[in-house]
Formats: structure tokens, C-alpha cells, sequence
């Protein structure tokens, strides 16, 4: 009760040693005025019996300094009822270190949650991150996915629920990663949405893009592709590409498909 009638100014005083000591429940009591009066050197003091004596409507209204006083052990130490009531902008201010220490508790976010980290957050998450909740990303969350994180998302349905601008987030390494039945699974709508650097990235796996998925792409996807690529293309492409593609071809990409072009 004594503890609970200090000043803001008194809670600040205290030094992280004798807060450290204090009884857990002194800081279940606390109000969030009182709460939000702490350093973050002092919230770094606390340890993982006393964090979790906060309520969750305590551990959502700590500030981003204050989470920032806590290391990656102390915050994965927290109960995932405590993890799941932060905020996306309290997540969102936390380290890729800190984010790196979040380990069975990542699954507990939620898609605002993870939503509202950086790319290199998500990317901290590493492969603990549900491939469920790979799915529902936004733009900044796809950017920041590894190739060992997409590689979760196993189905190949599962991949071509992406949307369009999903998979153009994509960065080139992901792209570079996906398997030639993954790049048959994309659908027309997610190839035309993939950048000149994606188209670069898919390589050798050209050749596995559908005929009729290979037709939706834009004439400047068809100019980006490498000499590599272009000579790669089966008869069965060639013979599908549309007038308007024909003409975007350069003169280098023709020199490279040699007598292939007789497939035109």
C-alpha cells in the first residue's frame, strides 16, 4: 500500500537495485501513471516474476523506451497473454534483437501485430514465424521474408493465394529460391505483378512459367529477362508469346535465341 502511494517522482528515485528487490505484487498495483514513470534502466532491473505481476493493460501502456530497457531474455520471458496484448507500435519498436528473442511466443501474434513491424523485424522472426501468417503479410512483412521462412509455405496453393502485390514485395533472393513447380504454381495475375528484378531472379526456371501465364506478361517484363533466360525459352513459349512481346525483344535477347526464333 506504501509503495503504491509514491509520487512518480519518488518511483523514479528508487534505484534499479532496490527496485529489483521490491515484492512483485507492489508493481501488480501500480497504476499505469505510475507505471509509465519508470526508466527504462529501472524496467531493465526488473526480473521475469515481477514483469509478469503486470496486468496486460499494465504491459500495453509501457512505452517504447521502456520495452527498449528490457533485453531479449527478460521479454521472451513474459507470458504469451502479456506478448499478444502489445501493441503493433509497441512490437514495432522493439530491436531485431529483441525481436529475435521472442521464440514460442511469436505464434501468439497477431497478423496487426506482425503487420506492424519493420521488414528486418520480420525477418529476426526467423522460421518460427507460422507460415499461416506468412500469408496474411502486407507489403513491408513480405520484404523482409528470408528464403528459409518463405520455404515454410509448403502448398503450392497456398502460394498462389498471394496476392499481386504480396509477391512483387518479394525480395529477388526469395524469388531466386522458388522451385520450378513453384513458379508453374503462380498464377497469370502474380507473374504480370512481378518487377524486372524479379523476372531476372526467376533464372533458369523460365522455362517453367506457364504458356498462358507467360502471355500476361508486359512487354517491359519481357525486356528485362536475361540473354540466359531468353535463350532458355522452350518452342512451346516462344510459340506463345504474343506480337506486342515479340516486339519488346532486343536485339541481344534474338542474338541469344539463335535458330530458336523459328519456333516464333
Amino acid at each position: 500500500a506504501q509503495f503504491d502511494a509514491m509520487t512518480t517522482a519518488q518511483l523514479r528515485a528508487i534505484s534499479t537495485a532496490a527496485l529489483a528487490g521490491l515484492d512483485s505484487a507492489d508493481f501488480a498495483a501500480l497504476g499505469t501513471a505510475r507505471l509509465q514513470a519508470l526508466s527504462s534502466d529501472q524496467m531493465g532491473a526488473l526480473s521475469s516474476v515481477q514483469l509478469n505481476a503486470l496486468s496486460t493493460a499494465q504491459v500495453r501502456a509501457l512505452s517504447s523506451a521502456q520495452l527498449d530497457g528490457l533485453s531479449a531474455a527478460e521479454l521472451d520471458s513474459l507470458s504469451t497473454d502479456r506478448i499478444a496484448a502489445l501493441s503493433a507500435a509497441q512490437l514495432g519498436s522493439l530491436s531485431t534483437a529483441q525481436m529475435a528473442g521472442l521464440t514460442a511466443d511469436i505464434a501468439v501474434l497477431s497478423s496487426t501485430q506482425l503487420n506492424g513491424l519493420t521488414s528486418s523485424a520480420i525477418a529476426a522472426l526467423g522460421t518460427a514465424l507460422p507460415s499461416a501468417d506468412i500469408l496474411t503479410l502486407g507489403n513491408v512483412g513480405m520484404s523482409g521474408l528470408t528464403t528459409a521462412q518463405f520455404d515454410t509455405i509448403t502448398s503450392t496453393a497456398a502460394l498462389a493465394s498471394l496476392s499481386a502485390a504480396q509477391v512483387a514485395a518479394l525480395n529477388t533472393a526469395v524469388i531466386a529460391s522458388l522451385s520450378a513447380a513453384e513458379v508453374t504454381a503462380l498464377t497469370s495475375t502474380q507473374m504480370r505483378a512481378l518487377t524486372g528484378d524479379q523476372m531476372r531472379a526467376l533464372g533458369a526456371d523460365i522455362t517453367a512459367v506457364e504458356n498462358s501465364d507467360l502471355q500476361a506478361l508486359g512487354a517491359a517484363q519481357i525486356a528485362a529477362l536475361t540473354t540466359a533466360q531468353a535463350a532458355a525459352l522452350t518452342a512451346g513459349q516462344l510459340g506463345a508469346l504474343t506480337n506486342a512481346q515479340v516486339q519488346a525483344l532486343t536485339a541481344a535477347q534474338l542474338a541469344a535465341m539463335g535458330s530458336n526464333i523459328n519456333s516464333f
